[in-house]
């Protein structure tokens, strides 16, 4: 909607999309990525390993490769996936920092709810929202 000029303005967890869409000509030239100064949702990937997983052991081992610095980095990088890493980088010391130069920070991010409070946000959301439009 928002390529088709229907909407002013669109979102998403991933920042650097923007860029490439403004590359391939999908979004207008002038677009711009704005940021919240009381704070920015963001998203976390989740990986997990299936209960029936044949090799649970190898799956440890990726996953533990896709939480490393090098595999964070290779994927914030906006010439890559450039998605936000999990990876707190003011924790980490100047040449680990520098891997994330071609990163896109995502500034004042508030973590995600804590999965006790979807269940009481879908009740309010049903009561108030869904119920109410009746």
């Amino acid at each position: 909607m928002y390529s088709d000029n229907e909407v002013y303005f669109t979102m998403t967890y991933a920042p650097s999309s923007v860029f490439k869409r403004i590359e391939s000509g999908e979004f207008d030239k002038e677009t711009k990525t704005i940021k919240f100064d009381k704070g920015n949702l963001g998203n976390t990937h989740f990986l997990t390993i299936p209960k029936t997983s044949p090799n649970r052991e190898g799956a440890i081992v990726l996953i533990d490769y896709l939480l490393g610095l090098e595999a964070q980095s290779s994927k914030s990088n906006i010439n890559n996936w450039g998605d936000a890493s999990i990876i707190d980088i003011n924790k980490l010391n100047n040449d680990e920092k520098k891997m994330f130069d071609n990163s896109i920070v995502i500034e004042n991010s508030v973590p995600e709810l804590k999965a006790g409070l979807v269940p009481i946000i879908e009740k309010i959301w049903t009561e108030e929202v869904l119920e109410s439009a009746k």
